[in-house]
């Protein structure tokens, strides 16, 4: 057994995120994702998102807490500035109701601790998609919400871990050996992962299931080393210890309780006090809840198990014993799993799976109920044939109804233990069949899953079986017909029998860049470029297969290809080639590839190149490789880091860099523009480091150069390094000194000299020298003016009496209306533009506070006429300017001013319309709500008549907290004299604010009072009807929903407007969480016609239609997440409408997740005690469990009428005259009453009532009527019929289902009793054939019921027939 060396030991983890709309998928670092101020992190049971957040709160400072205990948090300085980590969404939904209702707390408790960063982690299966990630979205920091599925680990962690955490000496041969064995898929997840690797010693184990086992078995063996010595002799066995904790584990899964606790002060709602569990030996509980199987949890004296999916084992192992050794009936046992639509509820699947893996008696049961499940977390490899055939067959009813039935959770790698040799023959029927129905496809998809993630085909298949194999996965992979998922999956399976299959795949390649093969994503091309470089695709070919790019924003293999995979994983030895080969197809290389790849491709492979074969090759393939990493025009565009290794490596060989200029020159001899030519040739040297002696160099070549543009270029780059050198961006003294032989040397370079030591003044330059000039000349005059002009009036203007144009043009300069003029502060750019003039400038302040006592004011209603007419008052500015110098220093000042005067002073405020508010006009606001109101109004009113569409303090009505008194009191006024015939902007820009803040201010009578009225005019517009009737269906839904039905009818006009209305209403709560699921339906109706269910691929605009689309998913996910009955049977009514026939699929996704969120709604979590009466088959915990009890003792009792020694059979017939012969079938009613007094004794032992005629709705009675608990327990009804009863085949309908089952005690559960007496007289079924025996009668019976049906309504046929002896 090899030991574990460091426990604690973490792998850096990755998760990915998905835009299933963009086919876009994304993996990176969890710690990339830190300054995302919120996501969710999902992932299935042990993959480590409990180890991942604890190490990110660690090292981010955050603070990690349970999600059940997050709701008792309270607010305090240990959380400010902290983000939070929330742990565990799916404990809080496993105890049982509405799953939302968990979410909801969360959200709330977010809220009321001030929406601060937080993570929050779930189980992939307990996350409900959209509409979970909708409500947090409301209270996410900045309205982002980032939703992460946790990777699972790469080879490379794995190896890692094996190495360093498990102290494995040889990784490489353990992962051999997991694939060897099956066992593959568990590598992935660390949980696993750590069972495997403590599980392997000498021997390997070759299932999941006995991994689990001898992992079980090491845990319970750490009991503590202290104990076990002083209890040596008394010390229970590993066995009892393991029974113990398997029934502990069931307790705890089935109560739905995170635990137990040691000692009564240890208790609260999630830990149960272990002594009040049934009678066992004392010290065995406590045995096993100290030993490895079960941690401490957040009490000292609390102890939860090491992992749930240990406790899923372990419970259901309990179970399986209880069920095939102690007669408990599978039926109480499902009682307590199956949610109300039989199915079982999501947090005990992984219960239910292993116990169909422990129990075969129960296996075609869950199987049934369900067979995902039961694949996903149990372990199906060593089902027998017939078991995976009945699986695979589950799984296709599954399909037929919910055809995305896996779209809570696509984990594939289980489906591998499904792929053993006795399965080949079936998947190669699947694999033929030609059916592309969504259900096919879907079992198509387990089947490819299962070839995927197991054994590679060689080694379960047959030579000629895997010729037929590879010929299908061939077929598929090529056929566009098939959804990319499949298609993707055949090319792995081909991709996983390497070389075996190597010249088929690169055979697809080639058809695809042919165009043979669709490939519209170049997904396909991607995946076998990305596995079959370099080995089977060479590098002289690889290129071969560049094209455009079909799509421009998917970031995919074929991309990544380009950008990582070929230059990361090219051999040293094939990159000469490679460059080559780049070196001929640059630079119209970016024309394929998009840019930023094509240059990160160039950067790596010729910074790999230079660095693995620089040395070895000729100065021309050196020139012509620097050449890969330049665009069209010659400039440098690798990646910096390539970039500086390429500069590096020349930097370090003087003569290569020399070389590489050389052969530019040679190059740009004949070239039309030979200097151009150079200077493009000096980009390949990528900024290199010139050498020591390049400034000699470069006159040397100038001085032998006979072309006089290469002398000049060379002369000029020597000047150049030279003013490089000086530092002073000119030619210092030492640099002319250096130059002043060779010159005279060469006098004839005195000329390319003198541009360096001289510089003309360029026309163009004086010019505009000039105008800058006369333009700050006249600027200054200009303020020099209105200094002068100032001054003439200063005393009027320090008095306020001023003319109002001169206090008005110096309130513009205040309120920064000149763009000519400087200064941030009021006070500064008064100062530009007064020059300084303190006395001028105290003079303008005076006459702004002053202008407010002016008698000249013009009246609310002057300043609201010339608005409507365009114009404004002189006096508006500087009464404004005034009344915020006066509230700065005097508060209470200006906040006492006469309500005249601030009547008139927010008559100004409204009609200027600044962008921000002023604090004065706040203040009035939250302290004069009503005279805001009234001045609001008088100046609103005449404004909407005339059709102005910005009006200012609208908006603020509907959506500003400090608005809601002035809302309250203006919006009556204004929507009362809202223009009945408005303009469509008019109701968008003004009705739309209106309406809303009404919504969020008004009592709903006074507006429901204040819509009908209005509404009641018959002259308004159609569209503004619309947003009448839409407030209306806010307030009353079910009064105006047919209604806006009605007026909209077809027309997608008024459909926009309606669109229009409900657009923005998410800023605070979501309407759908209020509207009932009729009025949901009613919006998805009038919405969804004409809109998209999916947004475009690649780059395109958000109009409004897709923004209406996203309010159609938003109402159709509303009702996917609610699990009432009118949500389900709304969703049923859509999904029959053809209007709305595109959205067909995102509405049975909804329906689907609706139906899960159903049966964890309204599955009712049972206690402890109750748990333990039904597992030690006693008194029935619910309807389900009485059902199963009463099916159970039925037909026990049958076969005792039938097999008996007794022959009670014989007490169901009268007897002749002679009362010696068996003459005729009693009466129905004797039939019952016989079976009751056995019945009835048998079910009282247990606390259970068996009556005849019991009393159902509407006065009917069934049969037999088996309670407990009295008038507030629950009930099951026995409908009773013989053979020969006319209502045979339509009683189990007619009477026990709708009469009888509908009753609340009930439950919907039901049983339905035949006496067989041999089919003589039986009314003929609908096929027109009998069945021959009771056995073939019960199955005839039972398939007239649906899936659903058959889950609550058992049927049970007695045989009384005589006996031919």
């Amino acid at each position: 057994m090899s030991q574990v060396f460091a426990s604690d030991l973490l792998v850096p983890r990755t998760c990915t995120t998905r835009n299933e709309q963009r086919g876009e998928r994304k993996s990176q670092p969890l710690e990339d994702f830190r300054a995302v101020p919120a996501y969710v992190l999902l992932g299935d049971p042990g993959a480590g998102k409990t180890r991942s957040f604890e190490r990110e709160a660690a090292a981010t400072g955050g603070h990690y807490l349970r999600a059940r205990s997050f709701a008792n948090i309270e607010p305090g300085p240990q959380l400010v500035g902290k983000t939070l980590f929330i742990d565990g969404l799916d404990e809080m939904r496993a105890a049982g109701g509405d799953g939302r209702t968990p979410l909801y707390q969360v959200r709330q408790h977010l809220d009321r601790l001030g929406r601060p960063a937080f993570r929050l982690s779930c189980r992939e299966a307990d996350w409900y998609g959209d509409s979970d990630r909708a409500a947090l979205l409301e209270v996410a920091p900045g309205g982002s919400l980032a939703v992460l599925h946790l990777d699972p680990l790469s080879d490379a962690d794995i190896a890692w871990l094996l190495t360093c955490k498990f102290g494995r000496t040889d990784p490489a041969d353990f992962v051999r050996q997991a694939e060897r064995h099956g066992l593959a898929e568990l590598l992935r997840n660390p949980q696993t992962l750590t069972l495997l690797a403590c599980a392997v010693g000498e021997t390997w184990p070759d299932s999941r299931r006995e991994t689990y086992e001898i992992a079980c078995r090491q845990l319970v063996g750490e009991l503590n080393a202290e104990r076990r010595a002083t209890t040596r002799a008394s010390a229970p066995t590993a066995d009892a210890l393991l029974d113990a904790a398997a029934f502990l584990c069931a307790v705890q899964l089935l109560a739905g309780i995170a635990g137990f606790a040691l000692d009564d002060d240890a208790v609260d709602d999630q830990h149960s006090l272990w002594r009040e569990l049934p009678a066992s030996p004392a010290t065995l509980w406590l045995d096993a809840l100290g030993s490895g199987l079960f941690q401490r949890d957040d009490g000292e004296q609390q102890r939860i198990p090491v992992h749930r999916s240990i406790a899923e084992f372990l419970g259901a192992r309990h179970l399986a014993a209880l069920i095939d050794r102690q007669g408990l009936p599978l039926g109480r046992v499902v009682a307590l799993m199956a949610g109300e639509d039989g199915g079982i509820v999501p947090d005990l699947r992984g219960l239910a799976a292993w116990l169909a893996v422990h129990c075969r008696g129960a296996r075609t049961e869950l199987v049934e109920r369900d067979p995902l499940g039961v694949v996903l977390y149990g372990d199906v490899r060593d089902f027998p044939i017939d078991d995976k055939r009945r699986m695979l067959a589950a799984l296709k009813a599954e399909a037929e109804r919910y055809p995305h039935f896996r779209f809570q959770d696509w984990t594939a790698a289980p489906f591998g233990a499904l792929a053993t040799p006795d399965m080949v023959p079936v998947f190669l029927e699947l694999l033929a069949e030609p059916s592309r129905t969504e259900a096919d496809v879907a079992l198509l998809d387990c089947a490819l899953d299962a070839l995927r993630y197991g054994p590679r085909l060689a080694e379960i298949a047959a030579p000629d079986e895997l010729l037929r194999f590879d010929a299908l996965l061939d077929g598929v992979a090529r056929d566009a017909n098939y959804p990319s998922r499949s298609r993707h999956s055949a090319l792995r399976i081909l991709l996983h029998d390497l070389p075996r299959n190597a010249a088929r795949l690169v055979a697809i390649a080639r058809s695809v860049q042919a165009g043979m093969v669709e490939d519209s994503d170049d997904e396909v091309l991607g995946r076998l470029l990305t596995e079959l470089f370099p080995e089977f695709i060479r590098p002289a070919e690889v290129f071969d297969f560049l094209h455009q790019k079909k799509q421009d924003r998917l970031i995919g293999d074929y991309r990544m290809f380009w950008g990582h995979h070929l230059p990361e994983s090219a051999q040293a030895e094939t990159l000469p080639e490679l460059l080559d080969q780049l070196a001929q197809r640059s630079p119209g290389l970016r024309e394929s590839v998009d840019g930023h790849q094509a240059d990160r491709m160039a950067g790596c492979l010729l910074a790999r190149a230079l660095e693995a074969h620089g040395d070895t090759i000729d100065d021309a393939r050196l020139y012509d490789w620097l050449g890969t990493g330049l665009d069209e025009d010659d400039h440098p565009r690798i990646d910096e880091e390539y970039q500086k290794r390429v500069a590096a490596w020349l930097a370090a060989r003087p003569e290569r860099y020399k070389a590489t200029l050389l052969a530019g020159a040679a190059r740009c001899i004949d070239k039309e523009n030979v200097r151009s030519c150079l200077l493009h040739c000096a980009s390949r040297l990528y900024g290199a480091e010139p050498p020591a002696d390049i400034v000699p160099w470069y006159l040397e070549r100038a001085a032998a150069e006979t072309d006089g543009e290469c002398q000049h270029f060379h002369f000029d780059q020597a000047a150049l390094r030279l003013i490089a050198q000086g530092g002073q961006g000119l030619l210092t003294p030492d640099a002319l000194d250096c130059l002043a032989p060779w010159i005279t040397a060469h006098p004839e370079f005195e000329a390319y000299l003198r541009p360096f030591v001289c510089c003309d003044i360029d026309d163009w330059r004086r010019e505009d020298t000039a105008r800058k000039r006369a333009r700050d000349q006249d600027r200054q005059q200009g303020k020099e003016g209105w200094r002068r002009r100032f001054h003439q009036h200063r005393d009027a203007i320090r008095a306020g009496t001023a003319h109002p144009q001169i206090l008005h043009e110096l309130a513009q300069v205040h309120l920064r209306r000149f763009l000519d003029i400087e200064g941030e502060t009021p006070r500064e750019r008064l100062a530009d533009f007064l020059g300084g003039d303190e006395e001028l400038i105290e003079a303008a302040y005076a006459g702004f506070r002053r202008s407010l006592d002016r008698d000249d004011l013009p009246s609310v209603g002057e300043i609201i006429d010339l608005e409507v007419n365009g114009r404004m008052h002189f006096i508006r500015q500087p009464c404004l300017a005034g009344m915020e110098e006066l509230y700065a220093s005097d508060p209470d000042a200006a906040m006492g001013l006469d309500d005249e005067v601030l009547r008139r002073l927010l008559a100004f405020r409204l009609t200027w319309g600044a962008e921000d508010d002023s604090c004065w006009f706040t203040a009035l606001v939250k302290a004069r709500p009503v005279l805001v109101a009234e001045a609001l109004v008088a100046y609103a009113l005449p404004l909407l008549r005339k059709g102005h569409e910005h009006l200012h303090g609208i908006w603020q009505l509907a959506h500003d907290d400090d608005f809601a008194a002035v809302a309250r009191a203006a919006l009556p006024d204004l929507l009362q004299g809202f223009p009945l015939r408005a303009r469509n902007q008019l109701l968008a820009n003004a009705l739309d604010p209106l309406l809303k803040g009404a919504l969020r201010h008004f009592e709903r009578p006074a507006l429901a009072a204040m819509v009908s009225a209005r509404l009641a005019q018959g002259s308004m517009s159609a569209a503004q009807r619309v947003y009448w009737l839409a407030c209306g269906l806010l307030i009353a839904p079910l009064e105006y929903g047919t209604l806006l039905a009605n007026h909209i009818g077809k027309s997608r006009t008024l459909a926009a407007h309606l669109a229009a209305f409900l657009r923005d209403r998410g800023r605070r709560t979501r309407d759908s969480d209020g509207l009932p699921e009729s009025t949901l339906a009613l919006l998805i109706e009038l919405l969804a016609p004409g809109t998209a269910p999916e947004r475009p691929l690649g780059a395109f605009w958000v109009g409004t239609s897709m923004q209406t689309a996203e309010q159609v998913r938003a109402f159709i996910d509303a009702l996917g997440g609610n699990p009432s009955e009118a949500a389900m049977l709304e969703l049923e009514r859509l999904l029959t409408k053809s209007k709305l026939a595109p959205w067909h699929s995102r509405l049975r996704l909804a329906a689907q997740a609706q139906r899960i969120a159903r049966r964890k709604a309204f599955f009712q979590r049972l206690e402890v005690a109750e748990v333990c009466r039904t597992l030690a088959n006693r008194r029935p915990a619910n309807a389900g469990d009485l059902a199963a009890l009463a099916d159970a003792h039925l037909r026990d009792l049958a076969g005792t009428i039938r097999n008996g020694s007794t022959n009670d059979y014989r007490q169901y017939w009268s007897l002749d005259e002679s009362n010696r012969k068996l003459l005729r079938p009693k009466p129905e009613n004797d039939c019952r009453d016989a079976l009751l007094s056995d019945l009835a004794e048998r079910l009282g032992r247990v606390g259970v009532d068996a009556v005849k005629e019991g009393h159902y709705a509407e006065d009917k009675r069934a049969d037999i009527r088996v309670s407990c608990g009295g008038a507030q327990g629950f009930n099951v009804p026995i409908e009773i019929k013989k053979d020969s009863h006319a209502d045979l085949w339509r009683a189990i309908h007619e009477q026990l289902i709708q009469r009888y089952t509908r009753d609340p005690g009930a439950d919907g559960f039901g049983i339905y009793l035949v006496f067989w007496f041999g089919g003589e007289h039986m009314p003929l079924p609908q096929e027109r054939k009998k069945p021959r025996s009771a056995a073939e009668l019960e199955e005839r019976l039972r398939q007239t019921l649906s899936v659903e049906e058959r889950r609550r309504v058992r049927v049970c046929v007695i045989d009384c027939a005589l006996r031919k002896d």
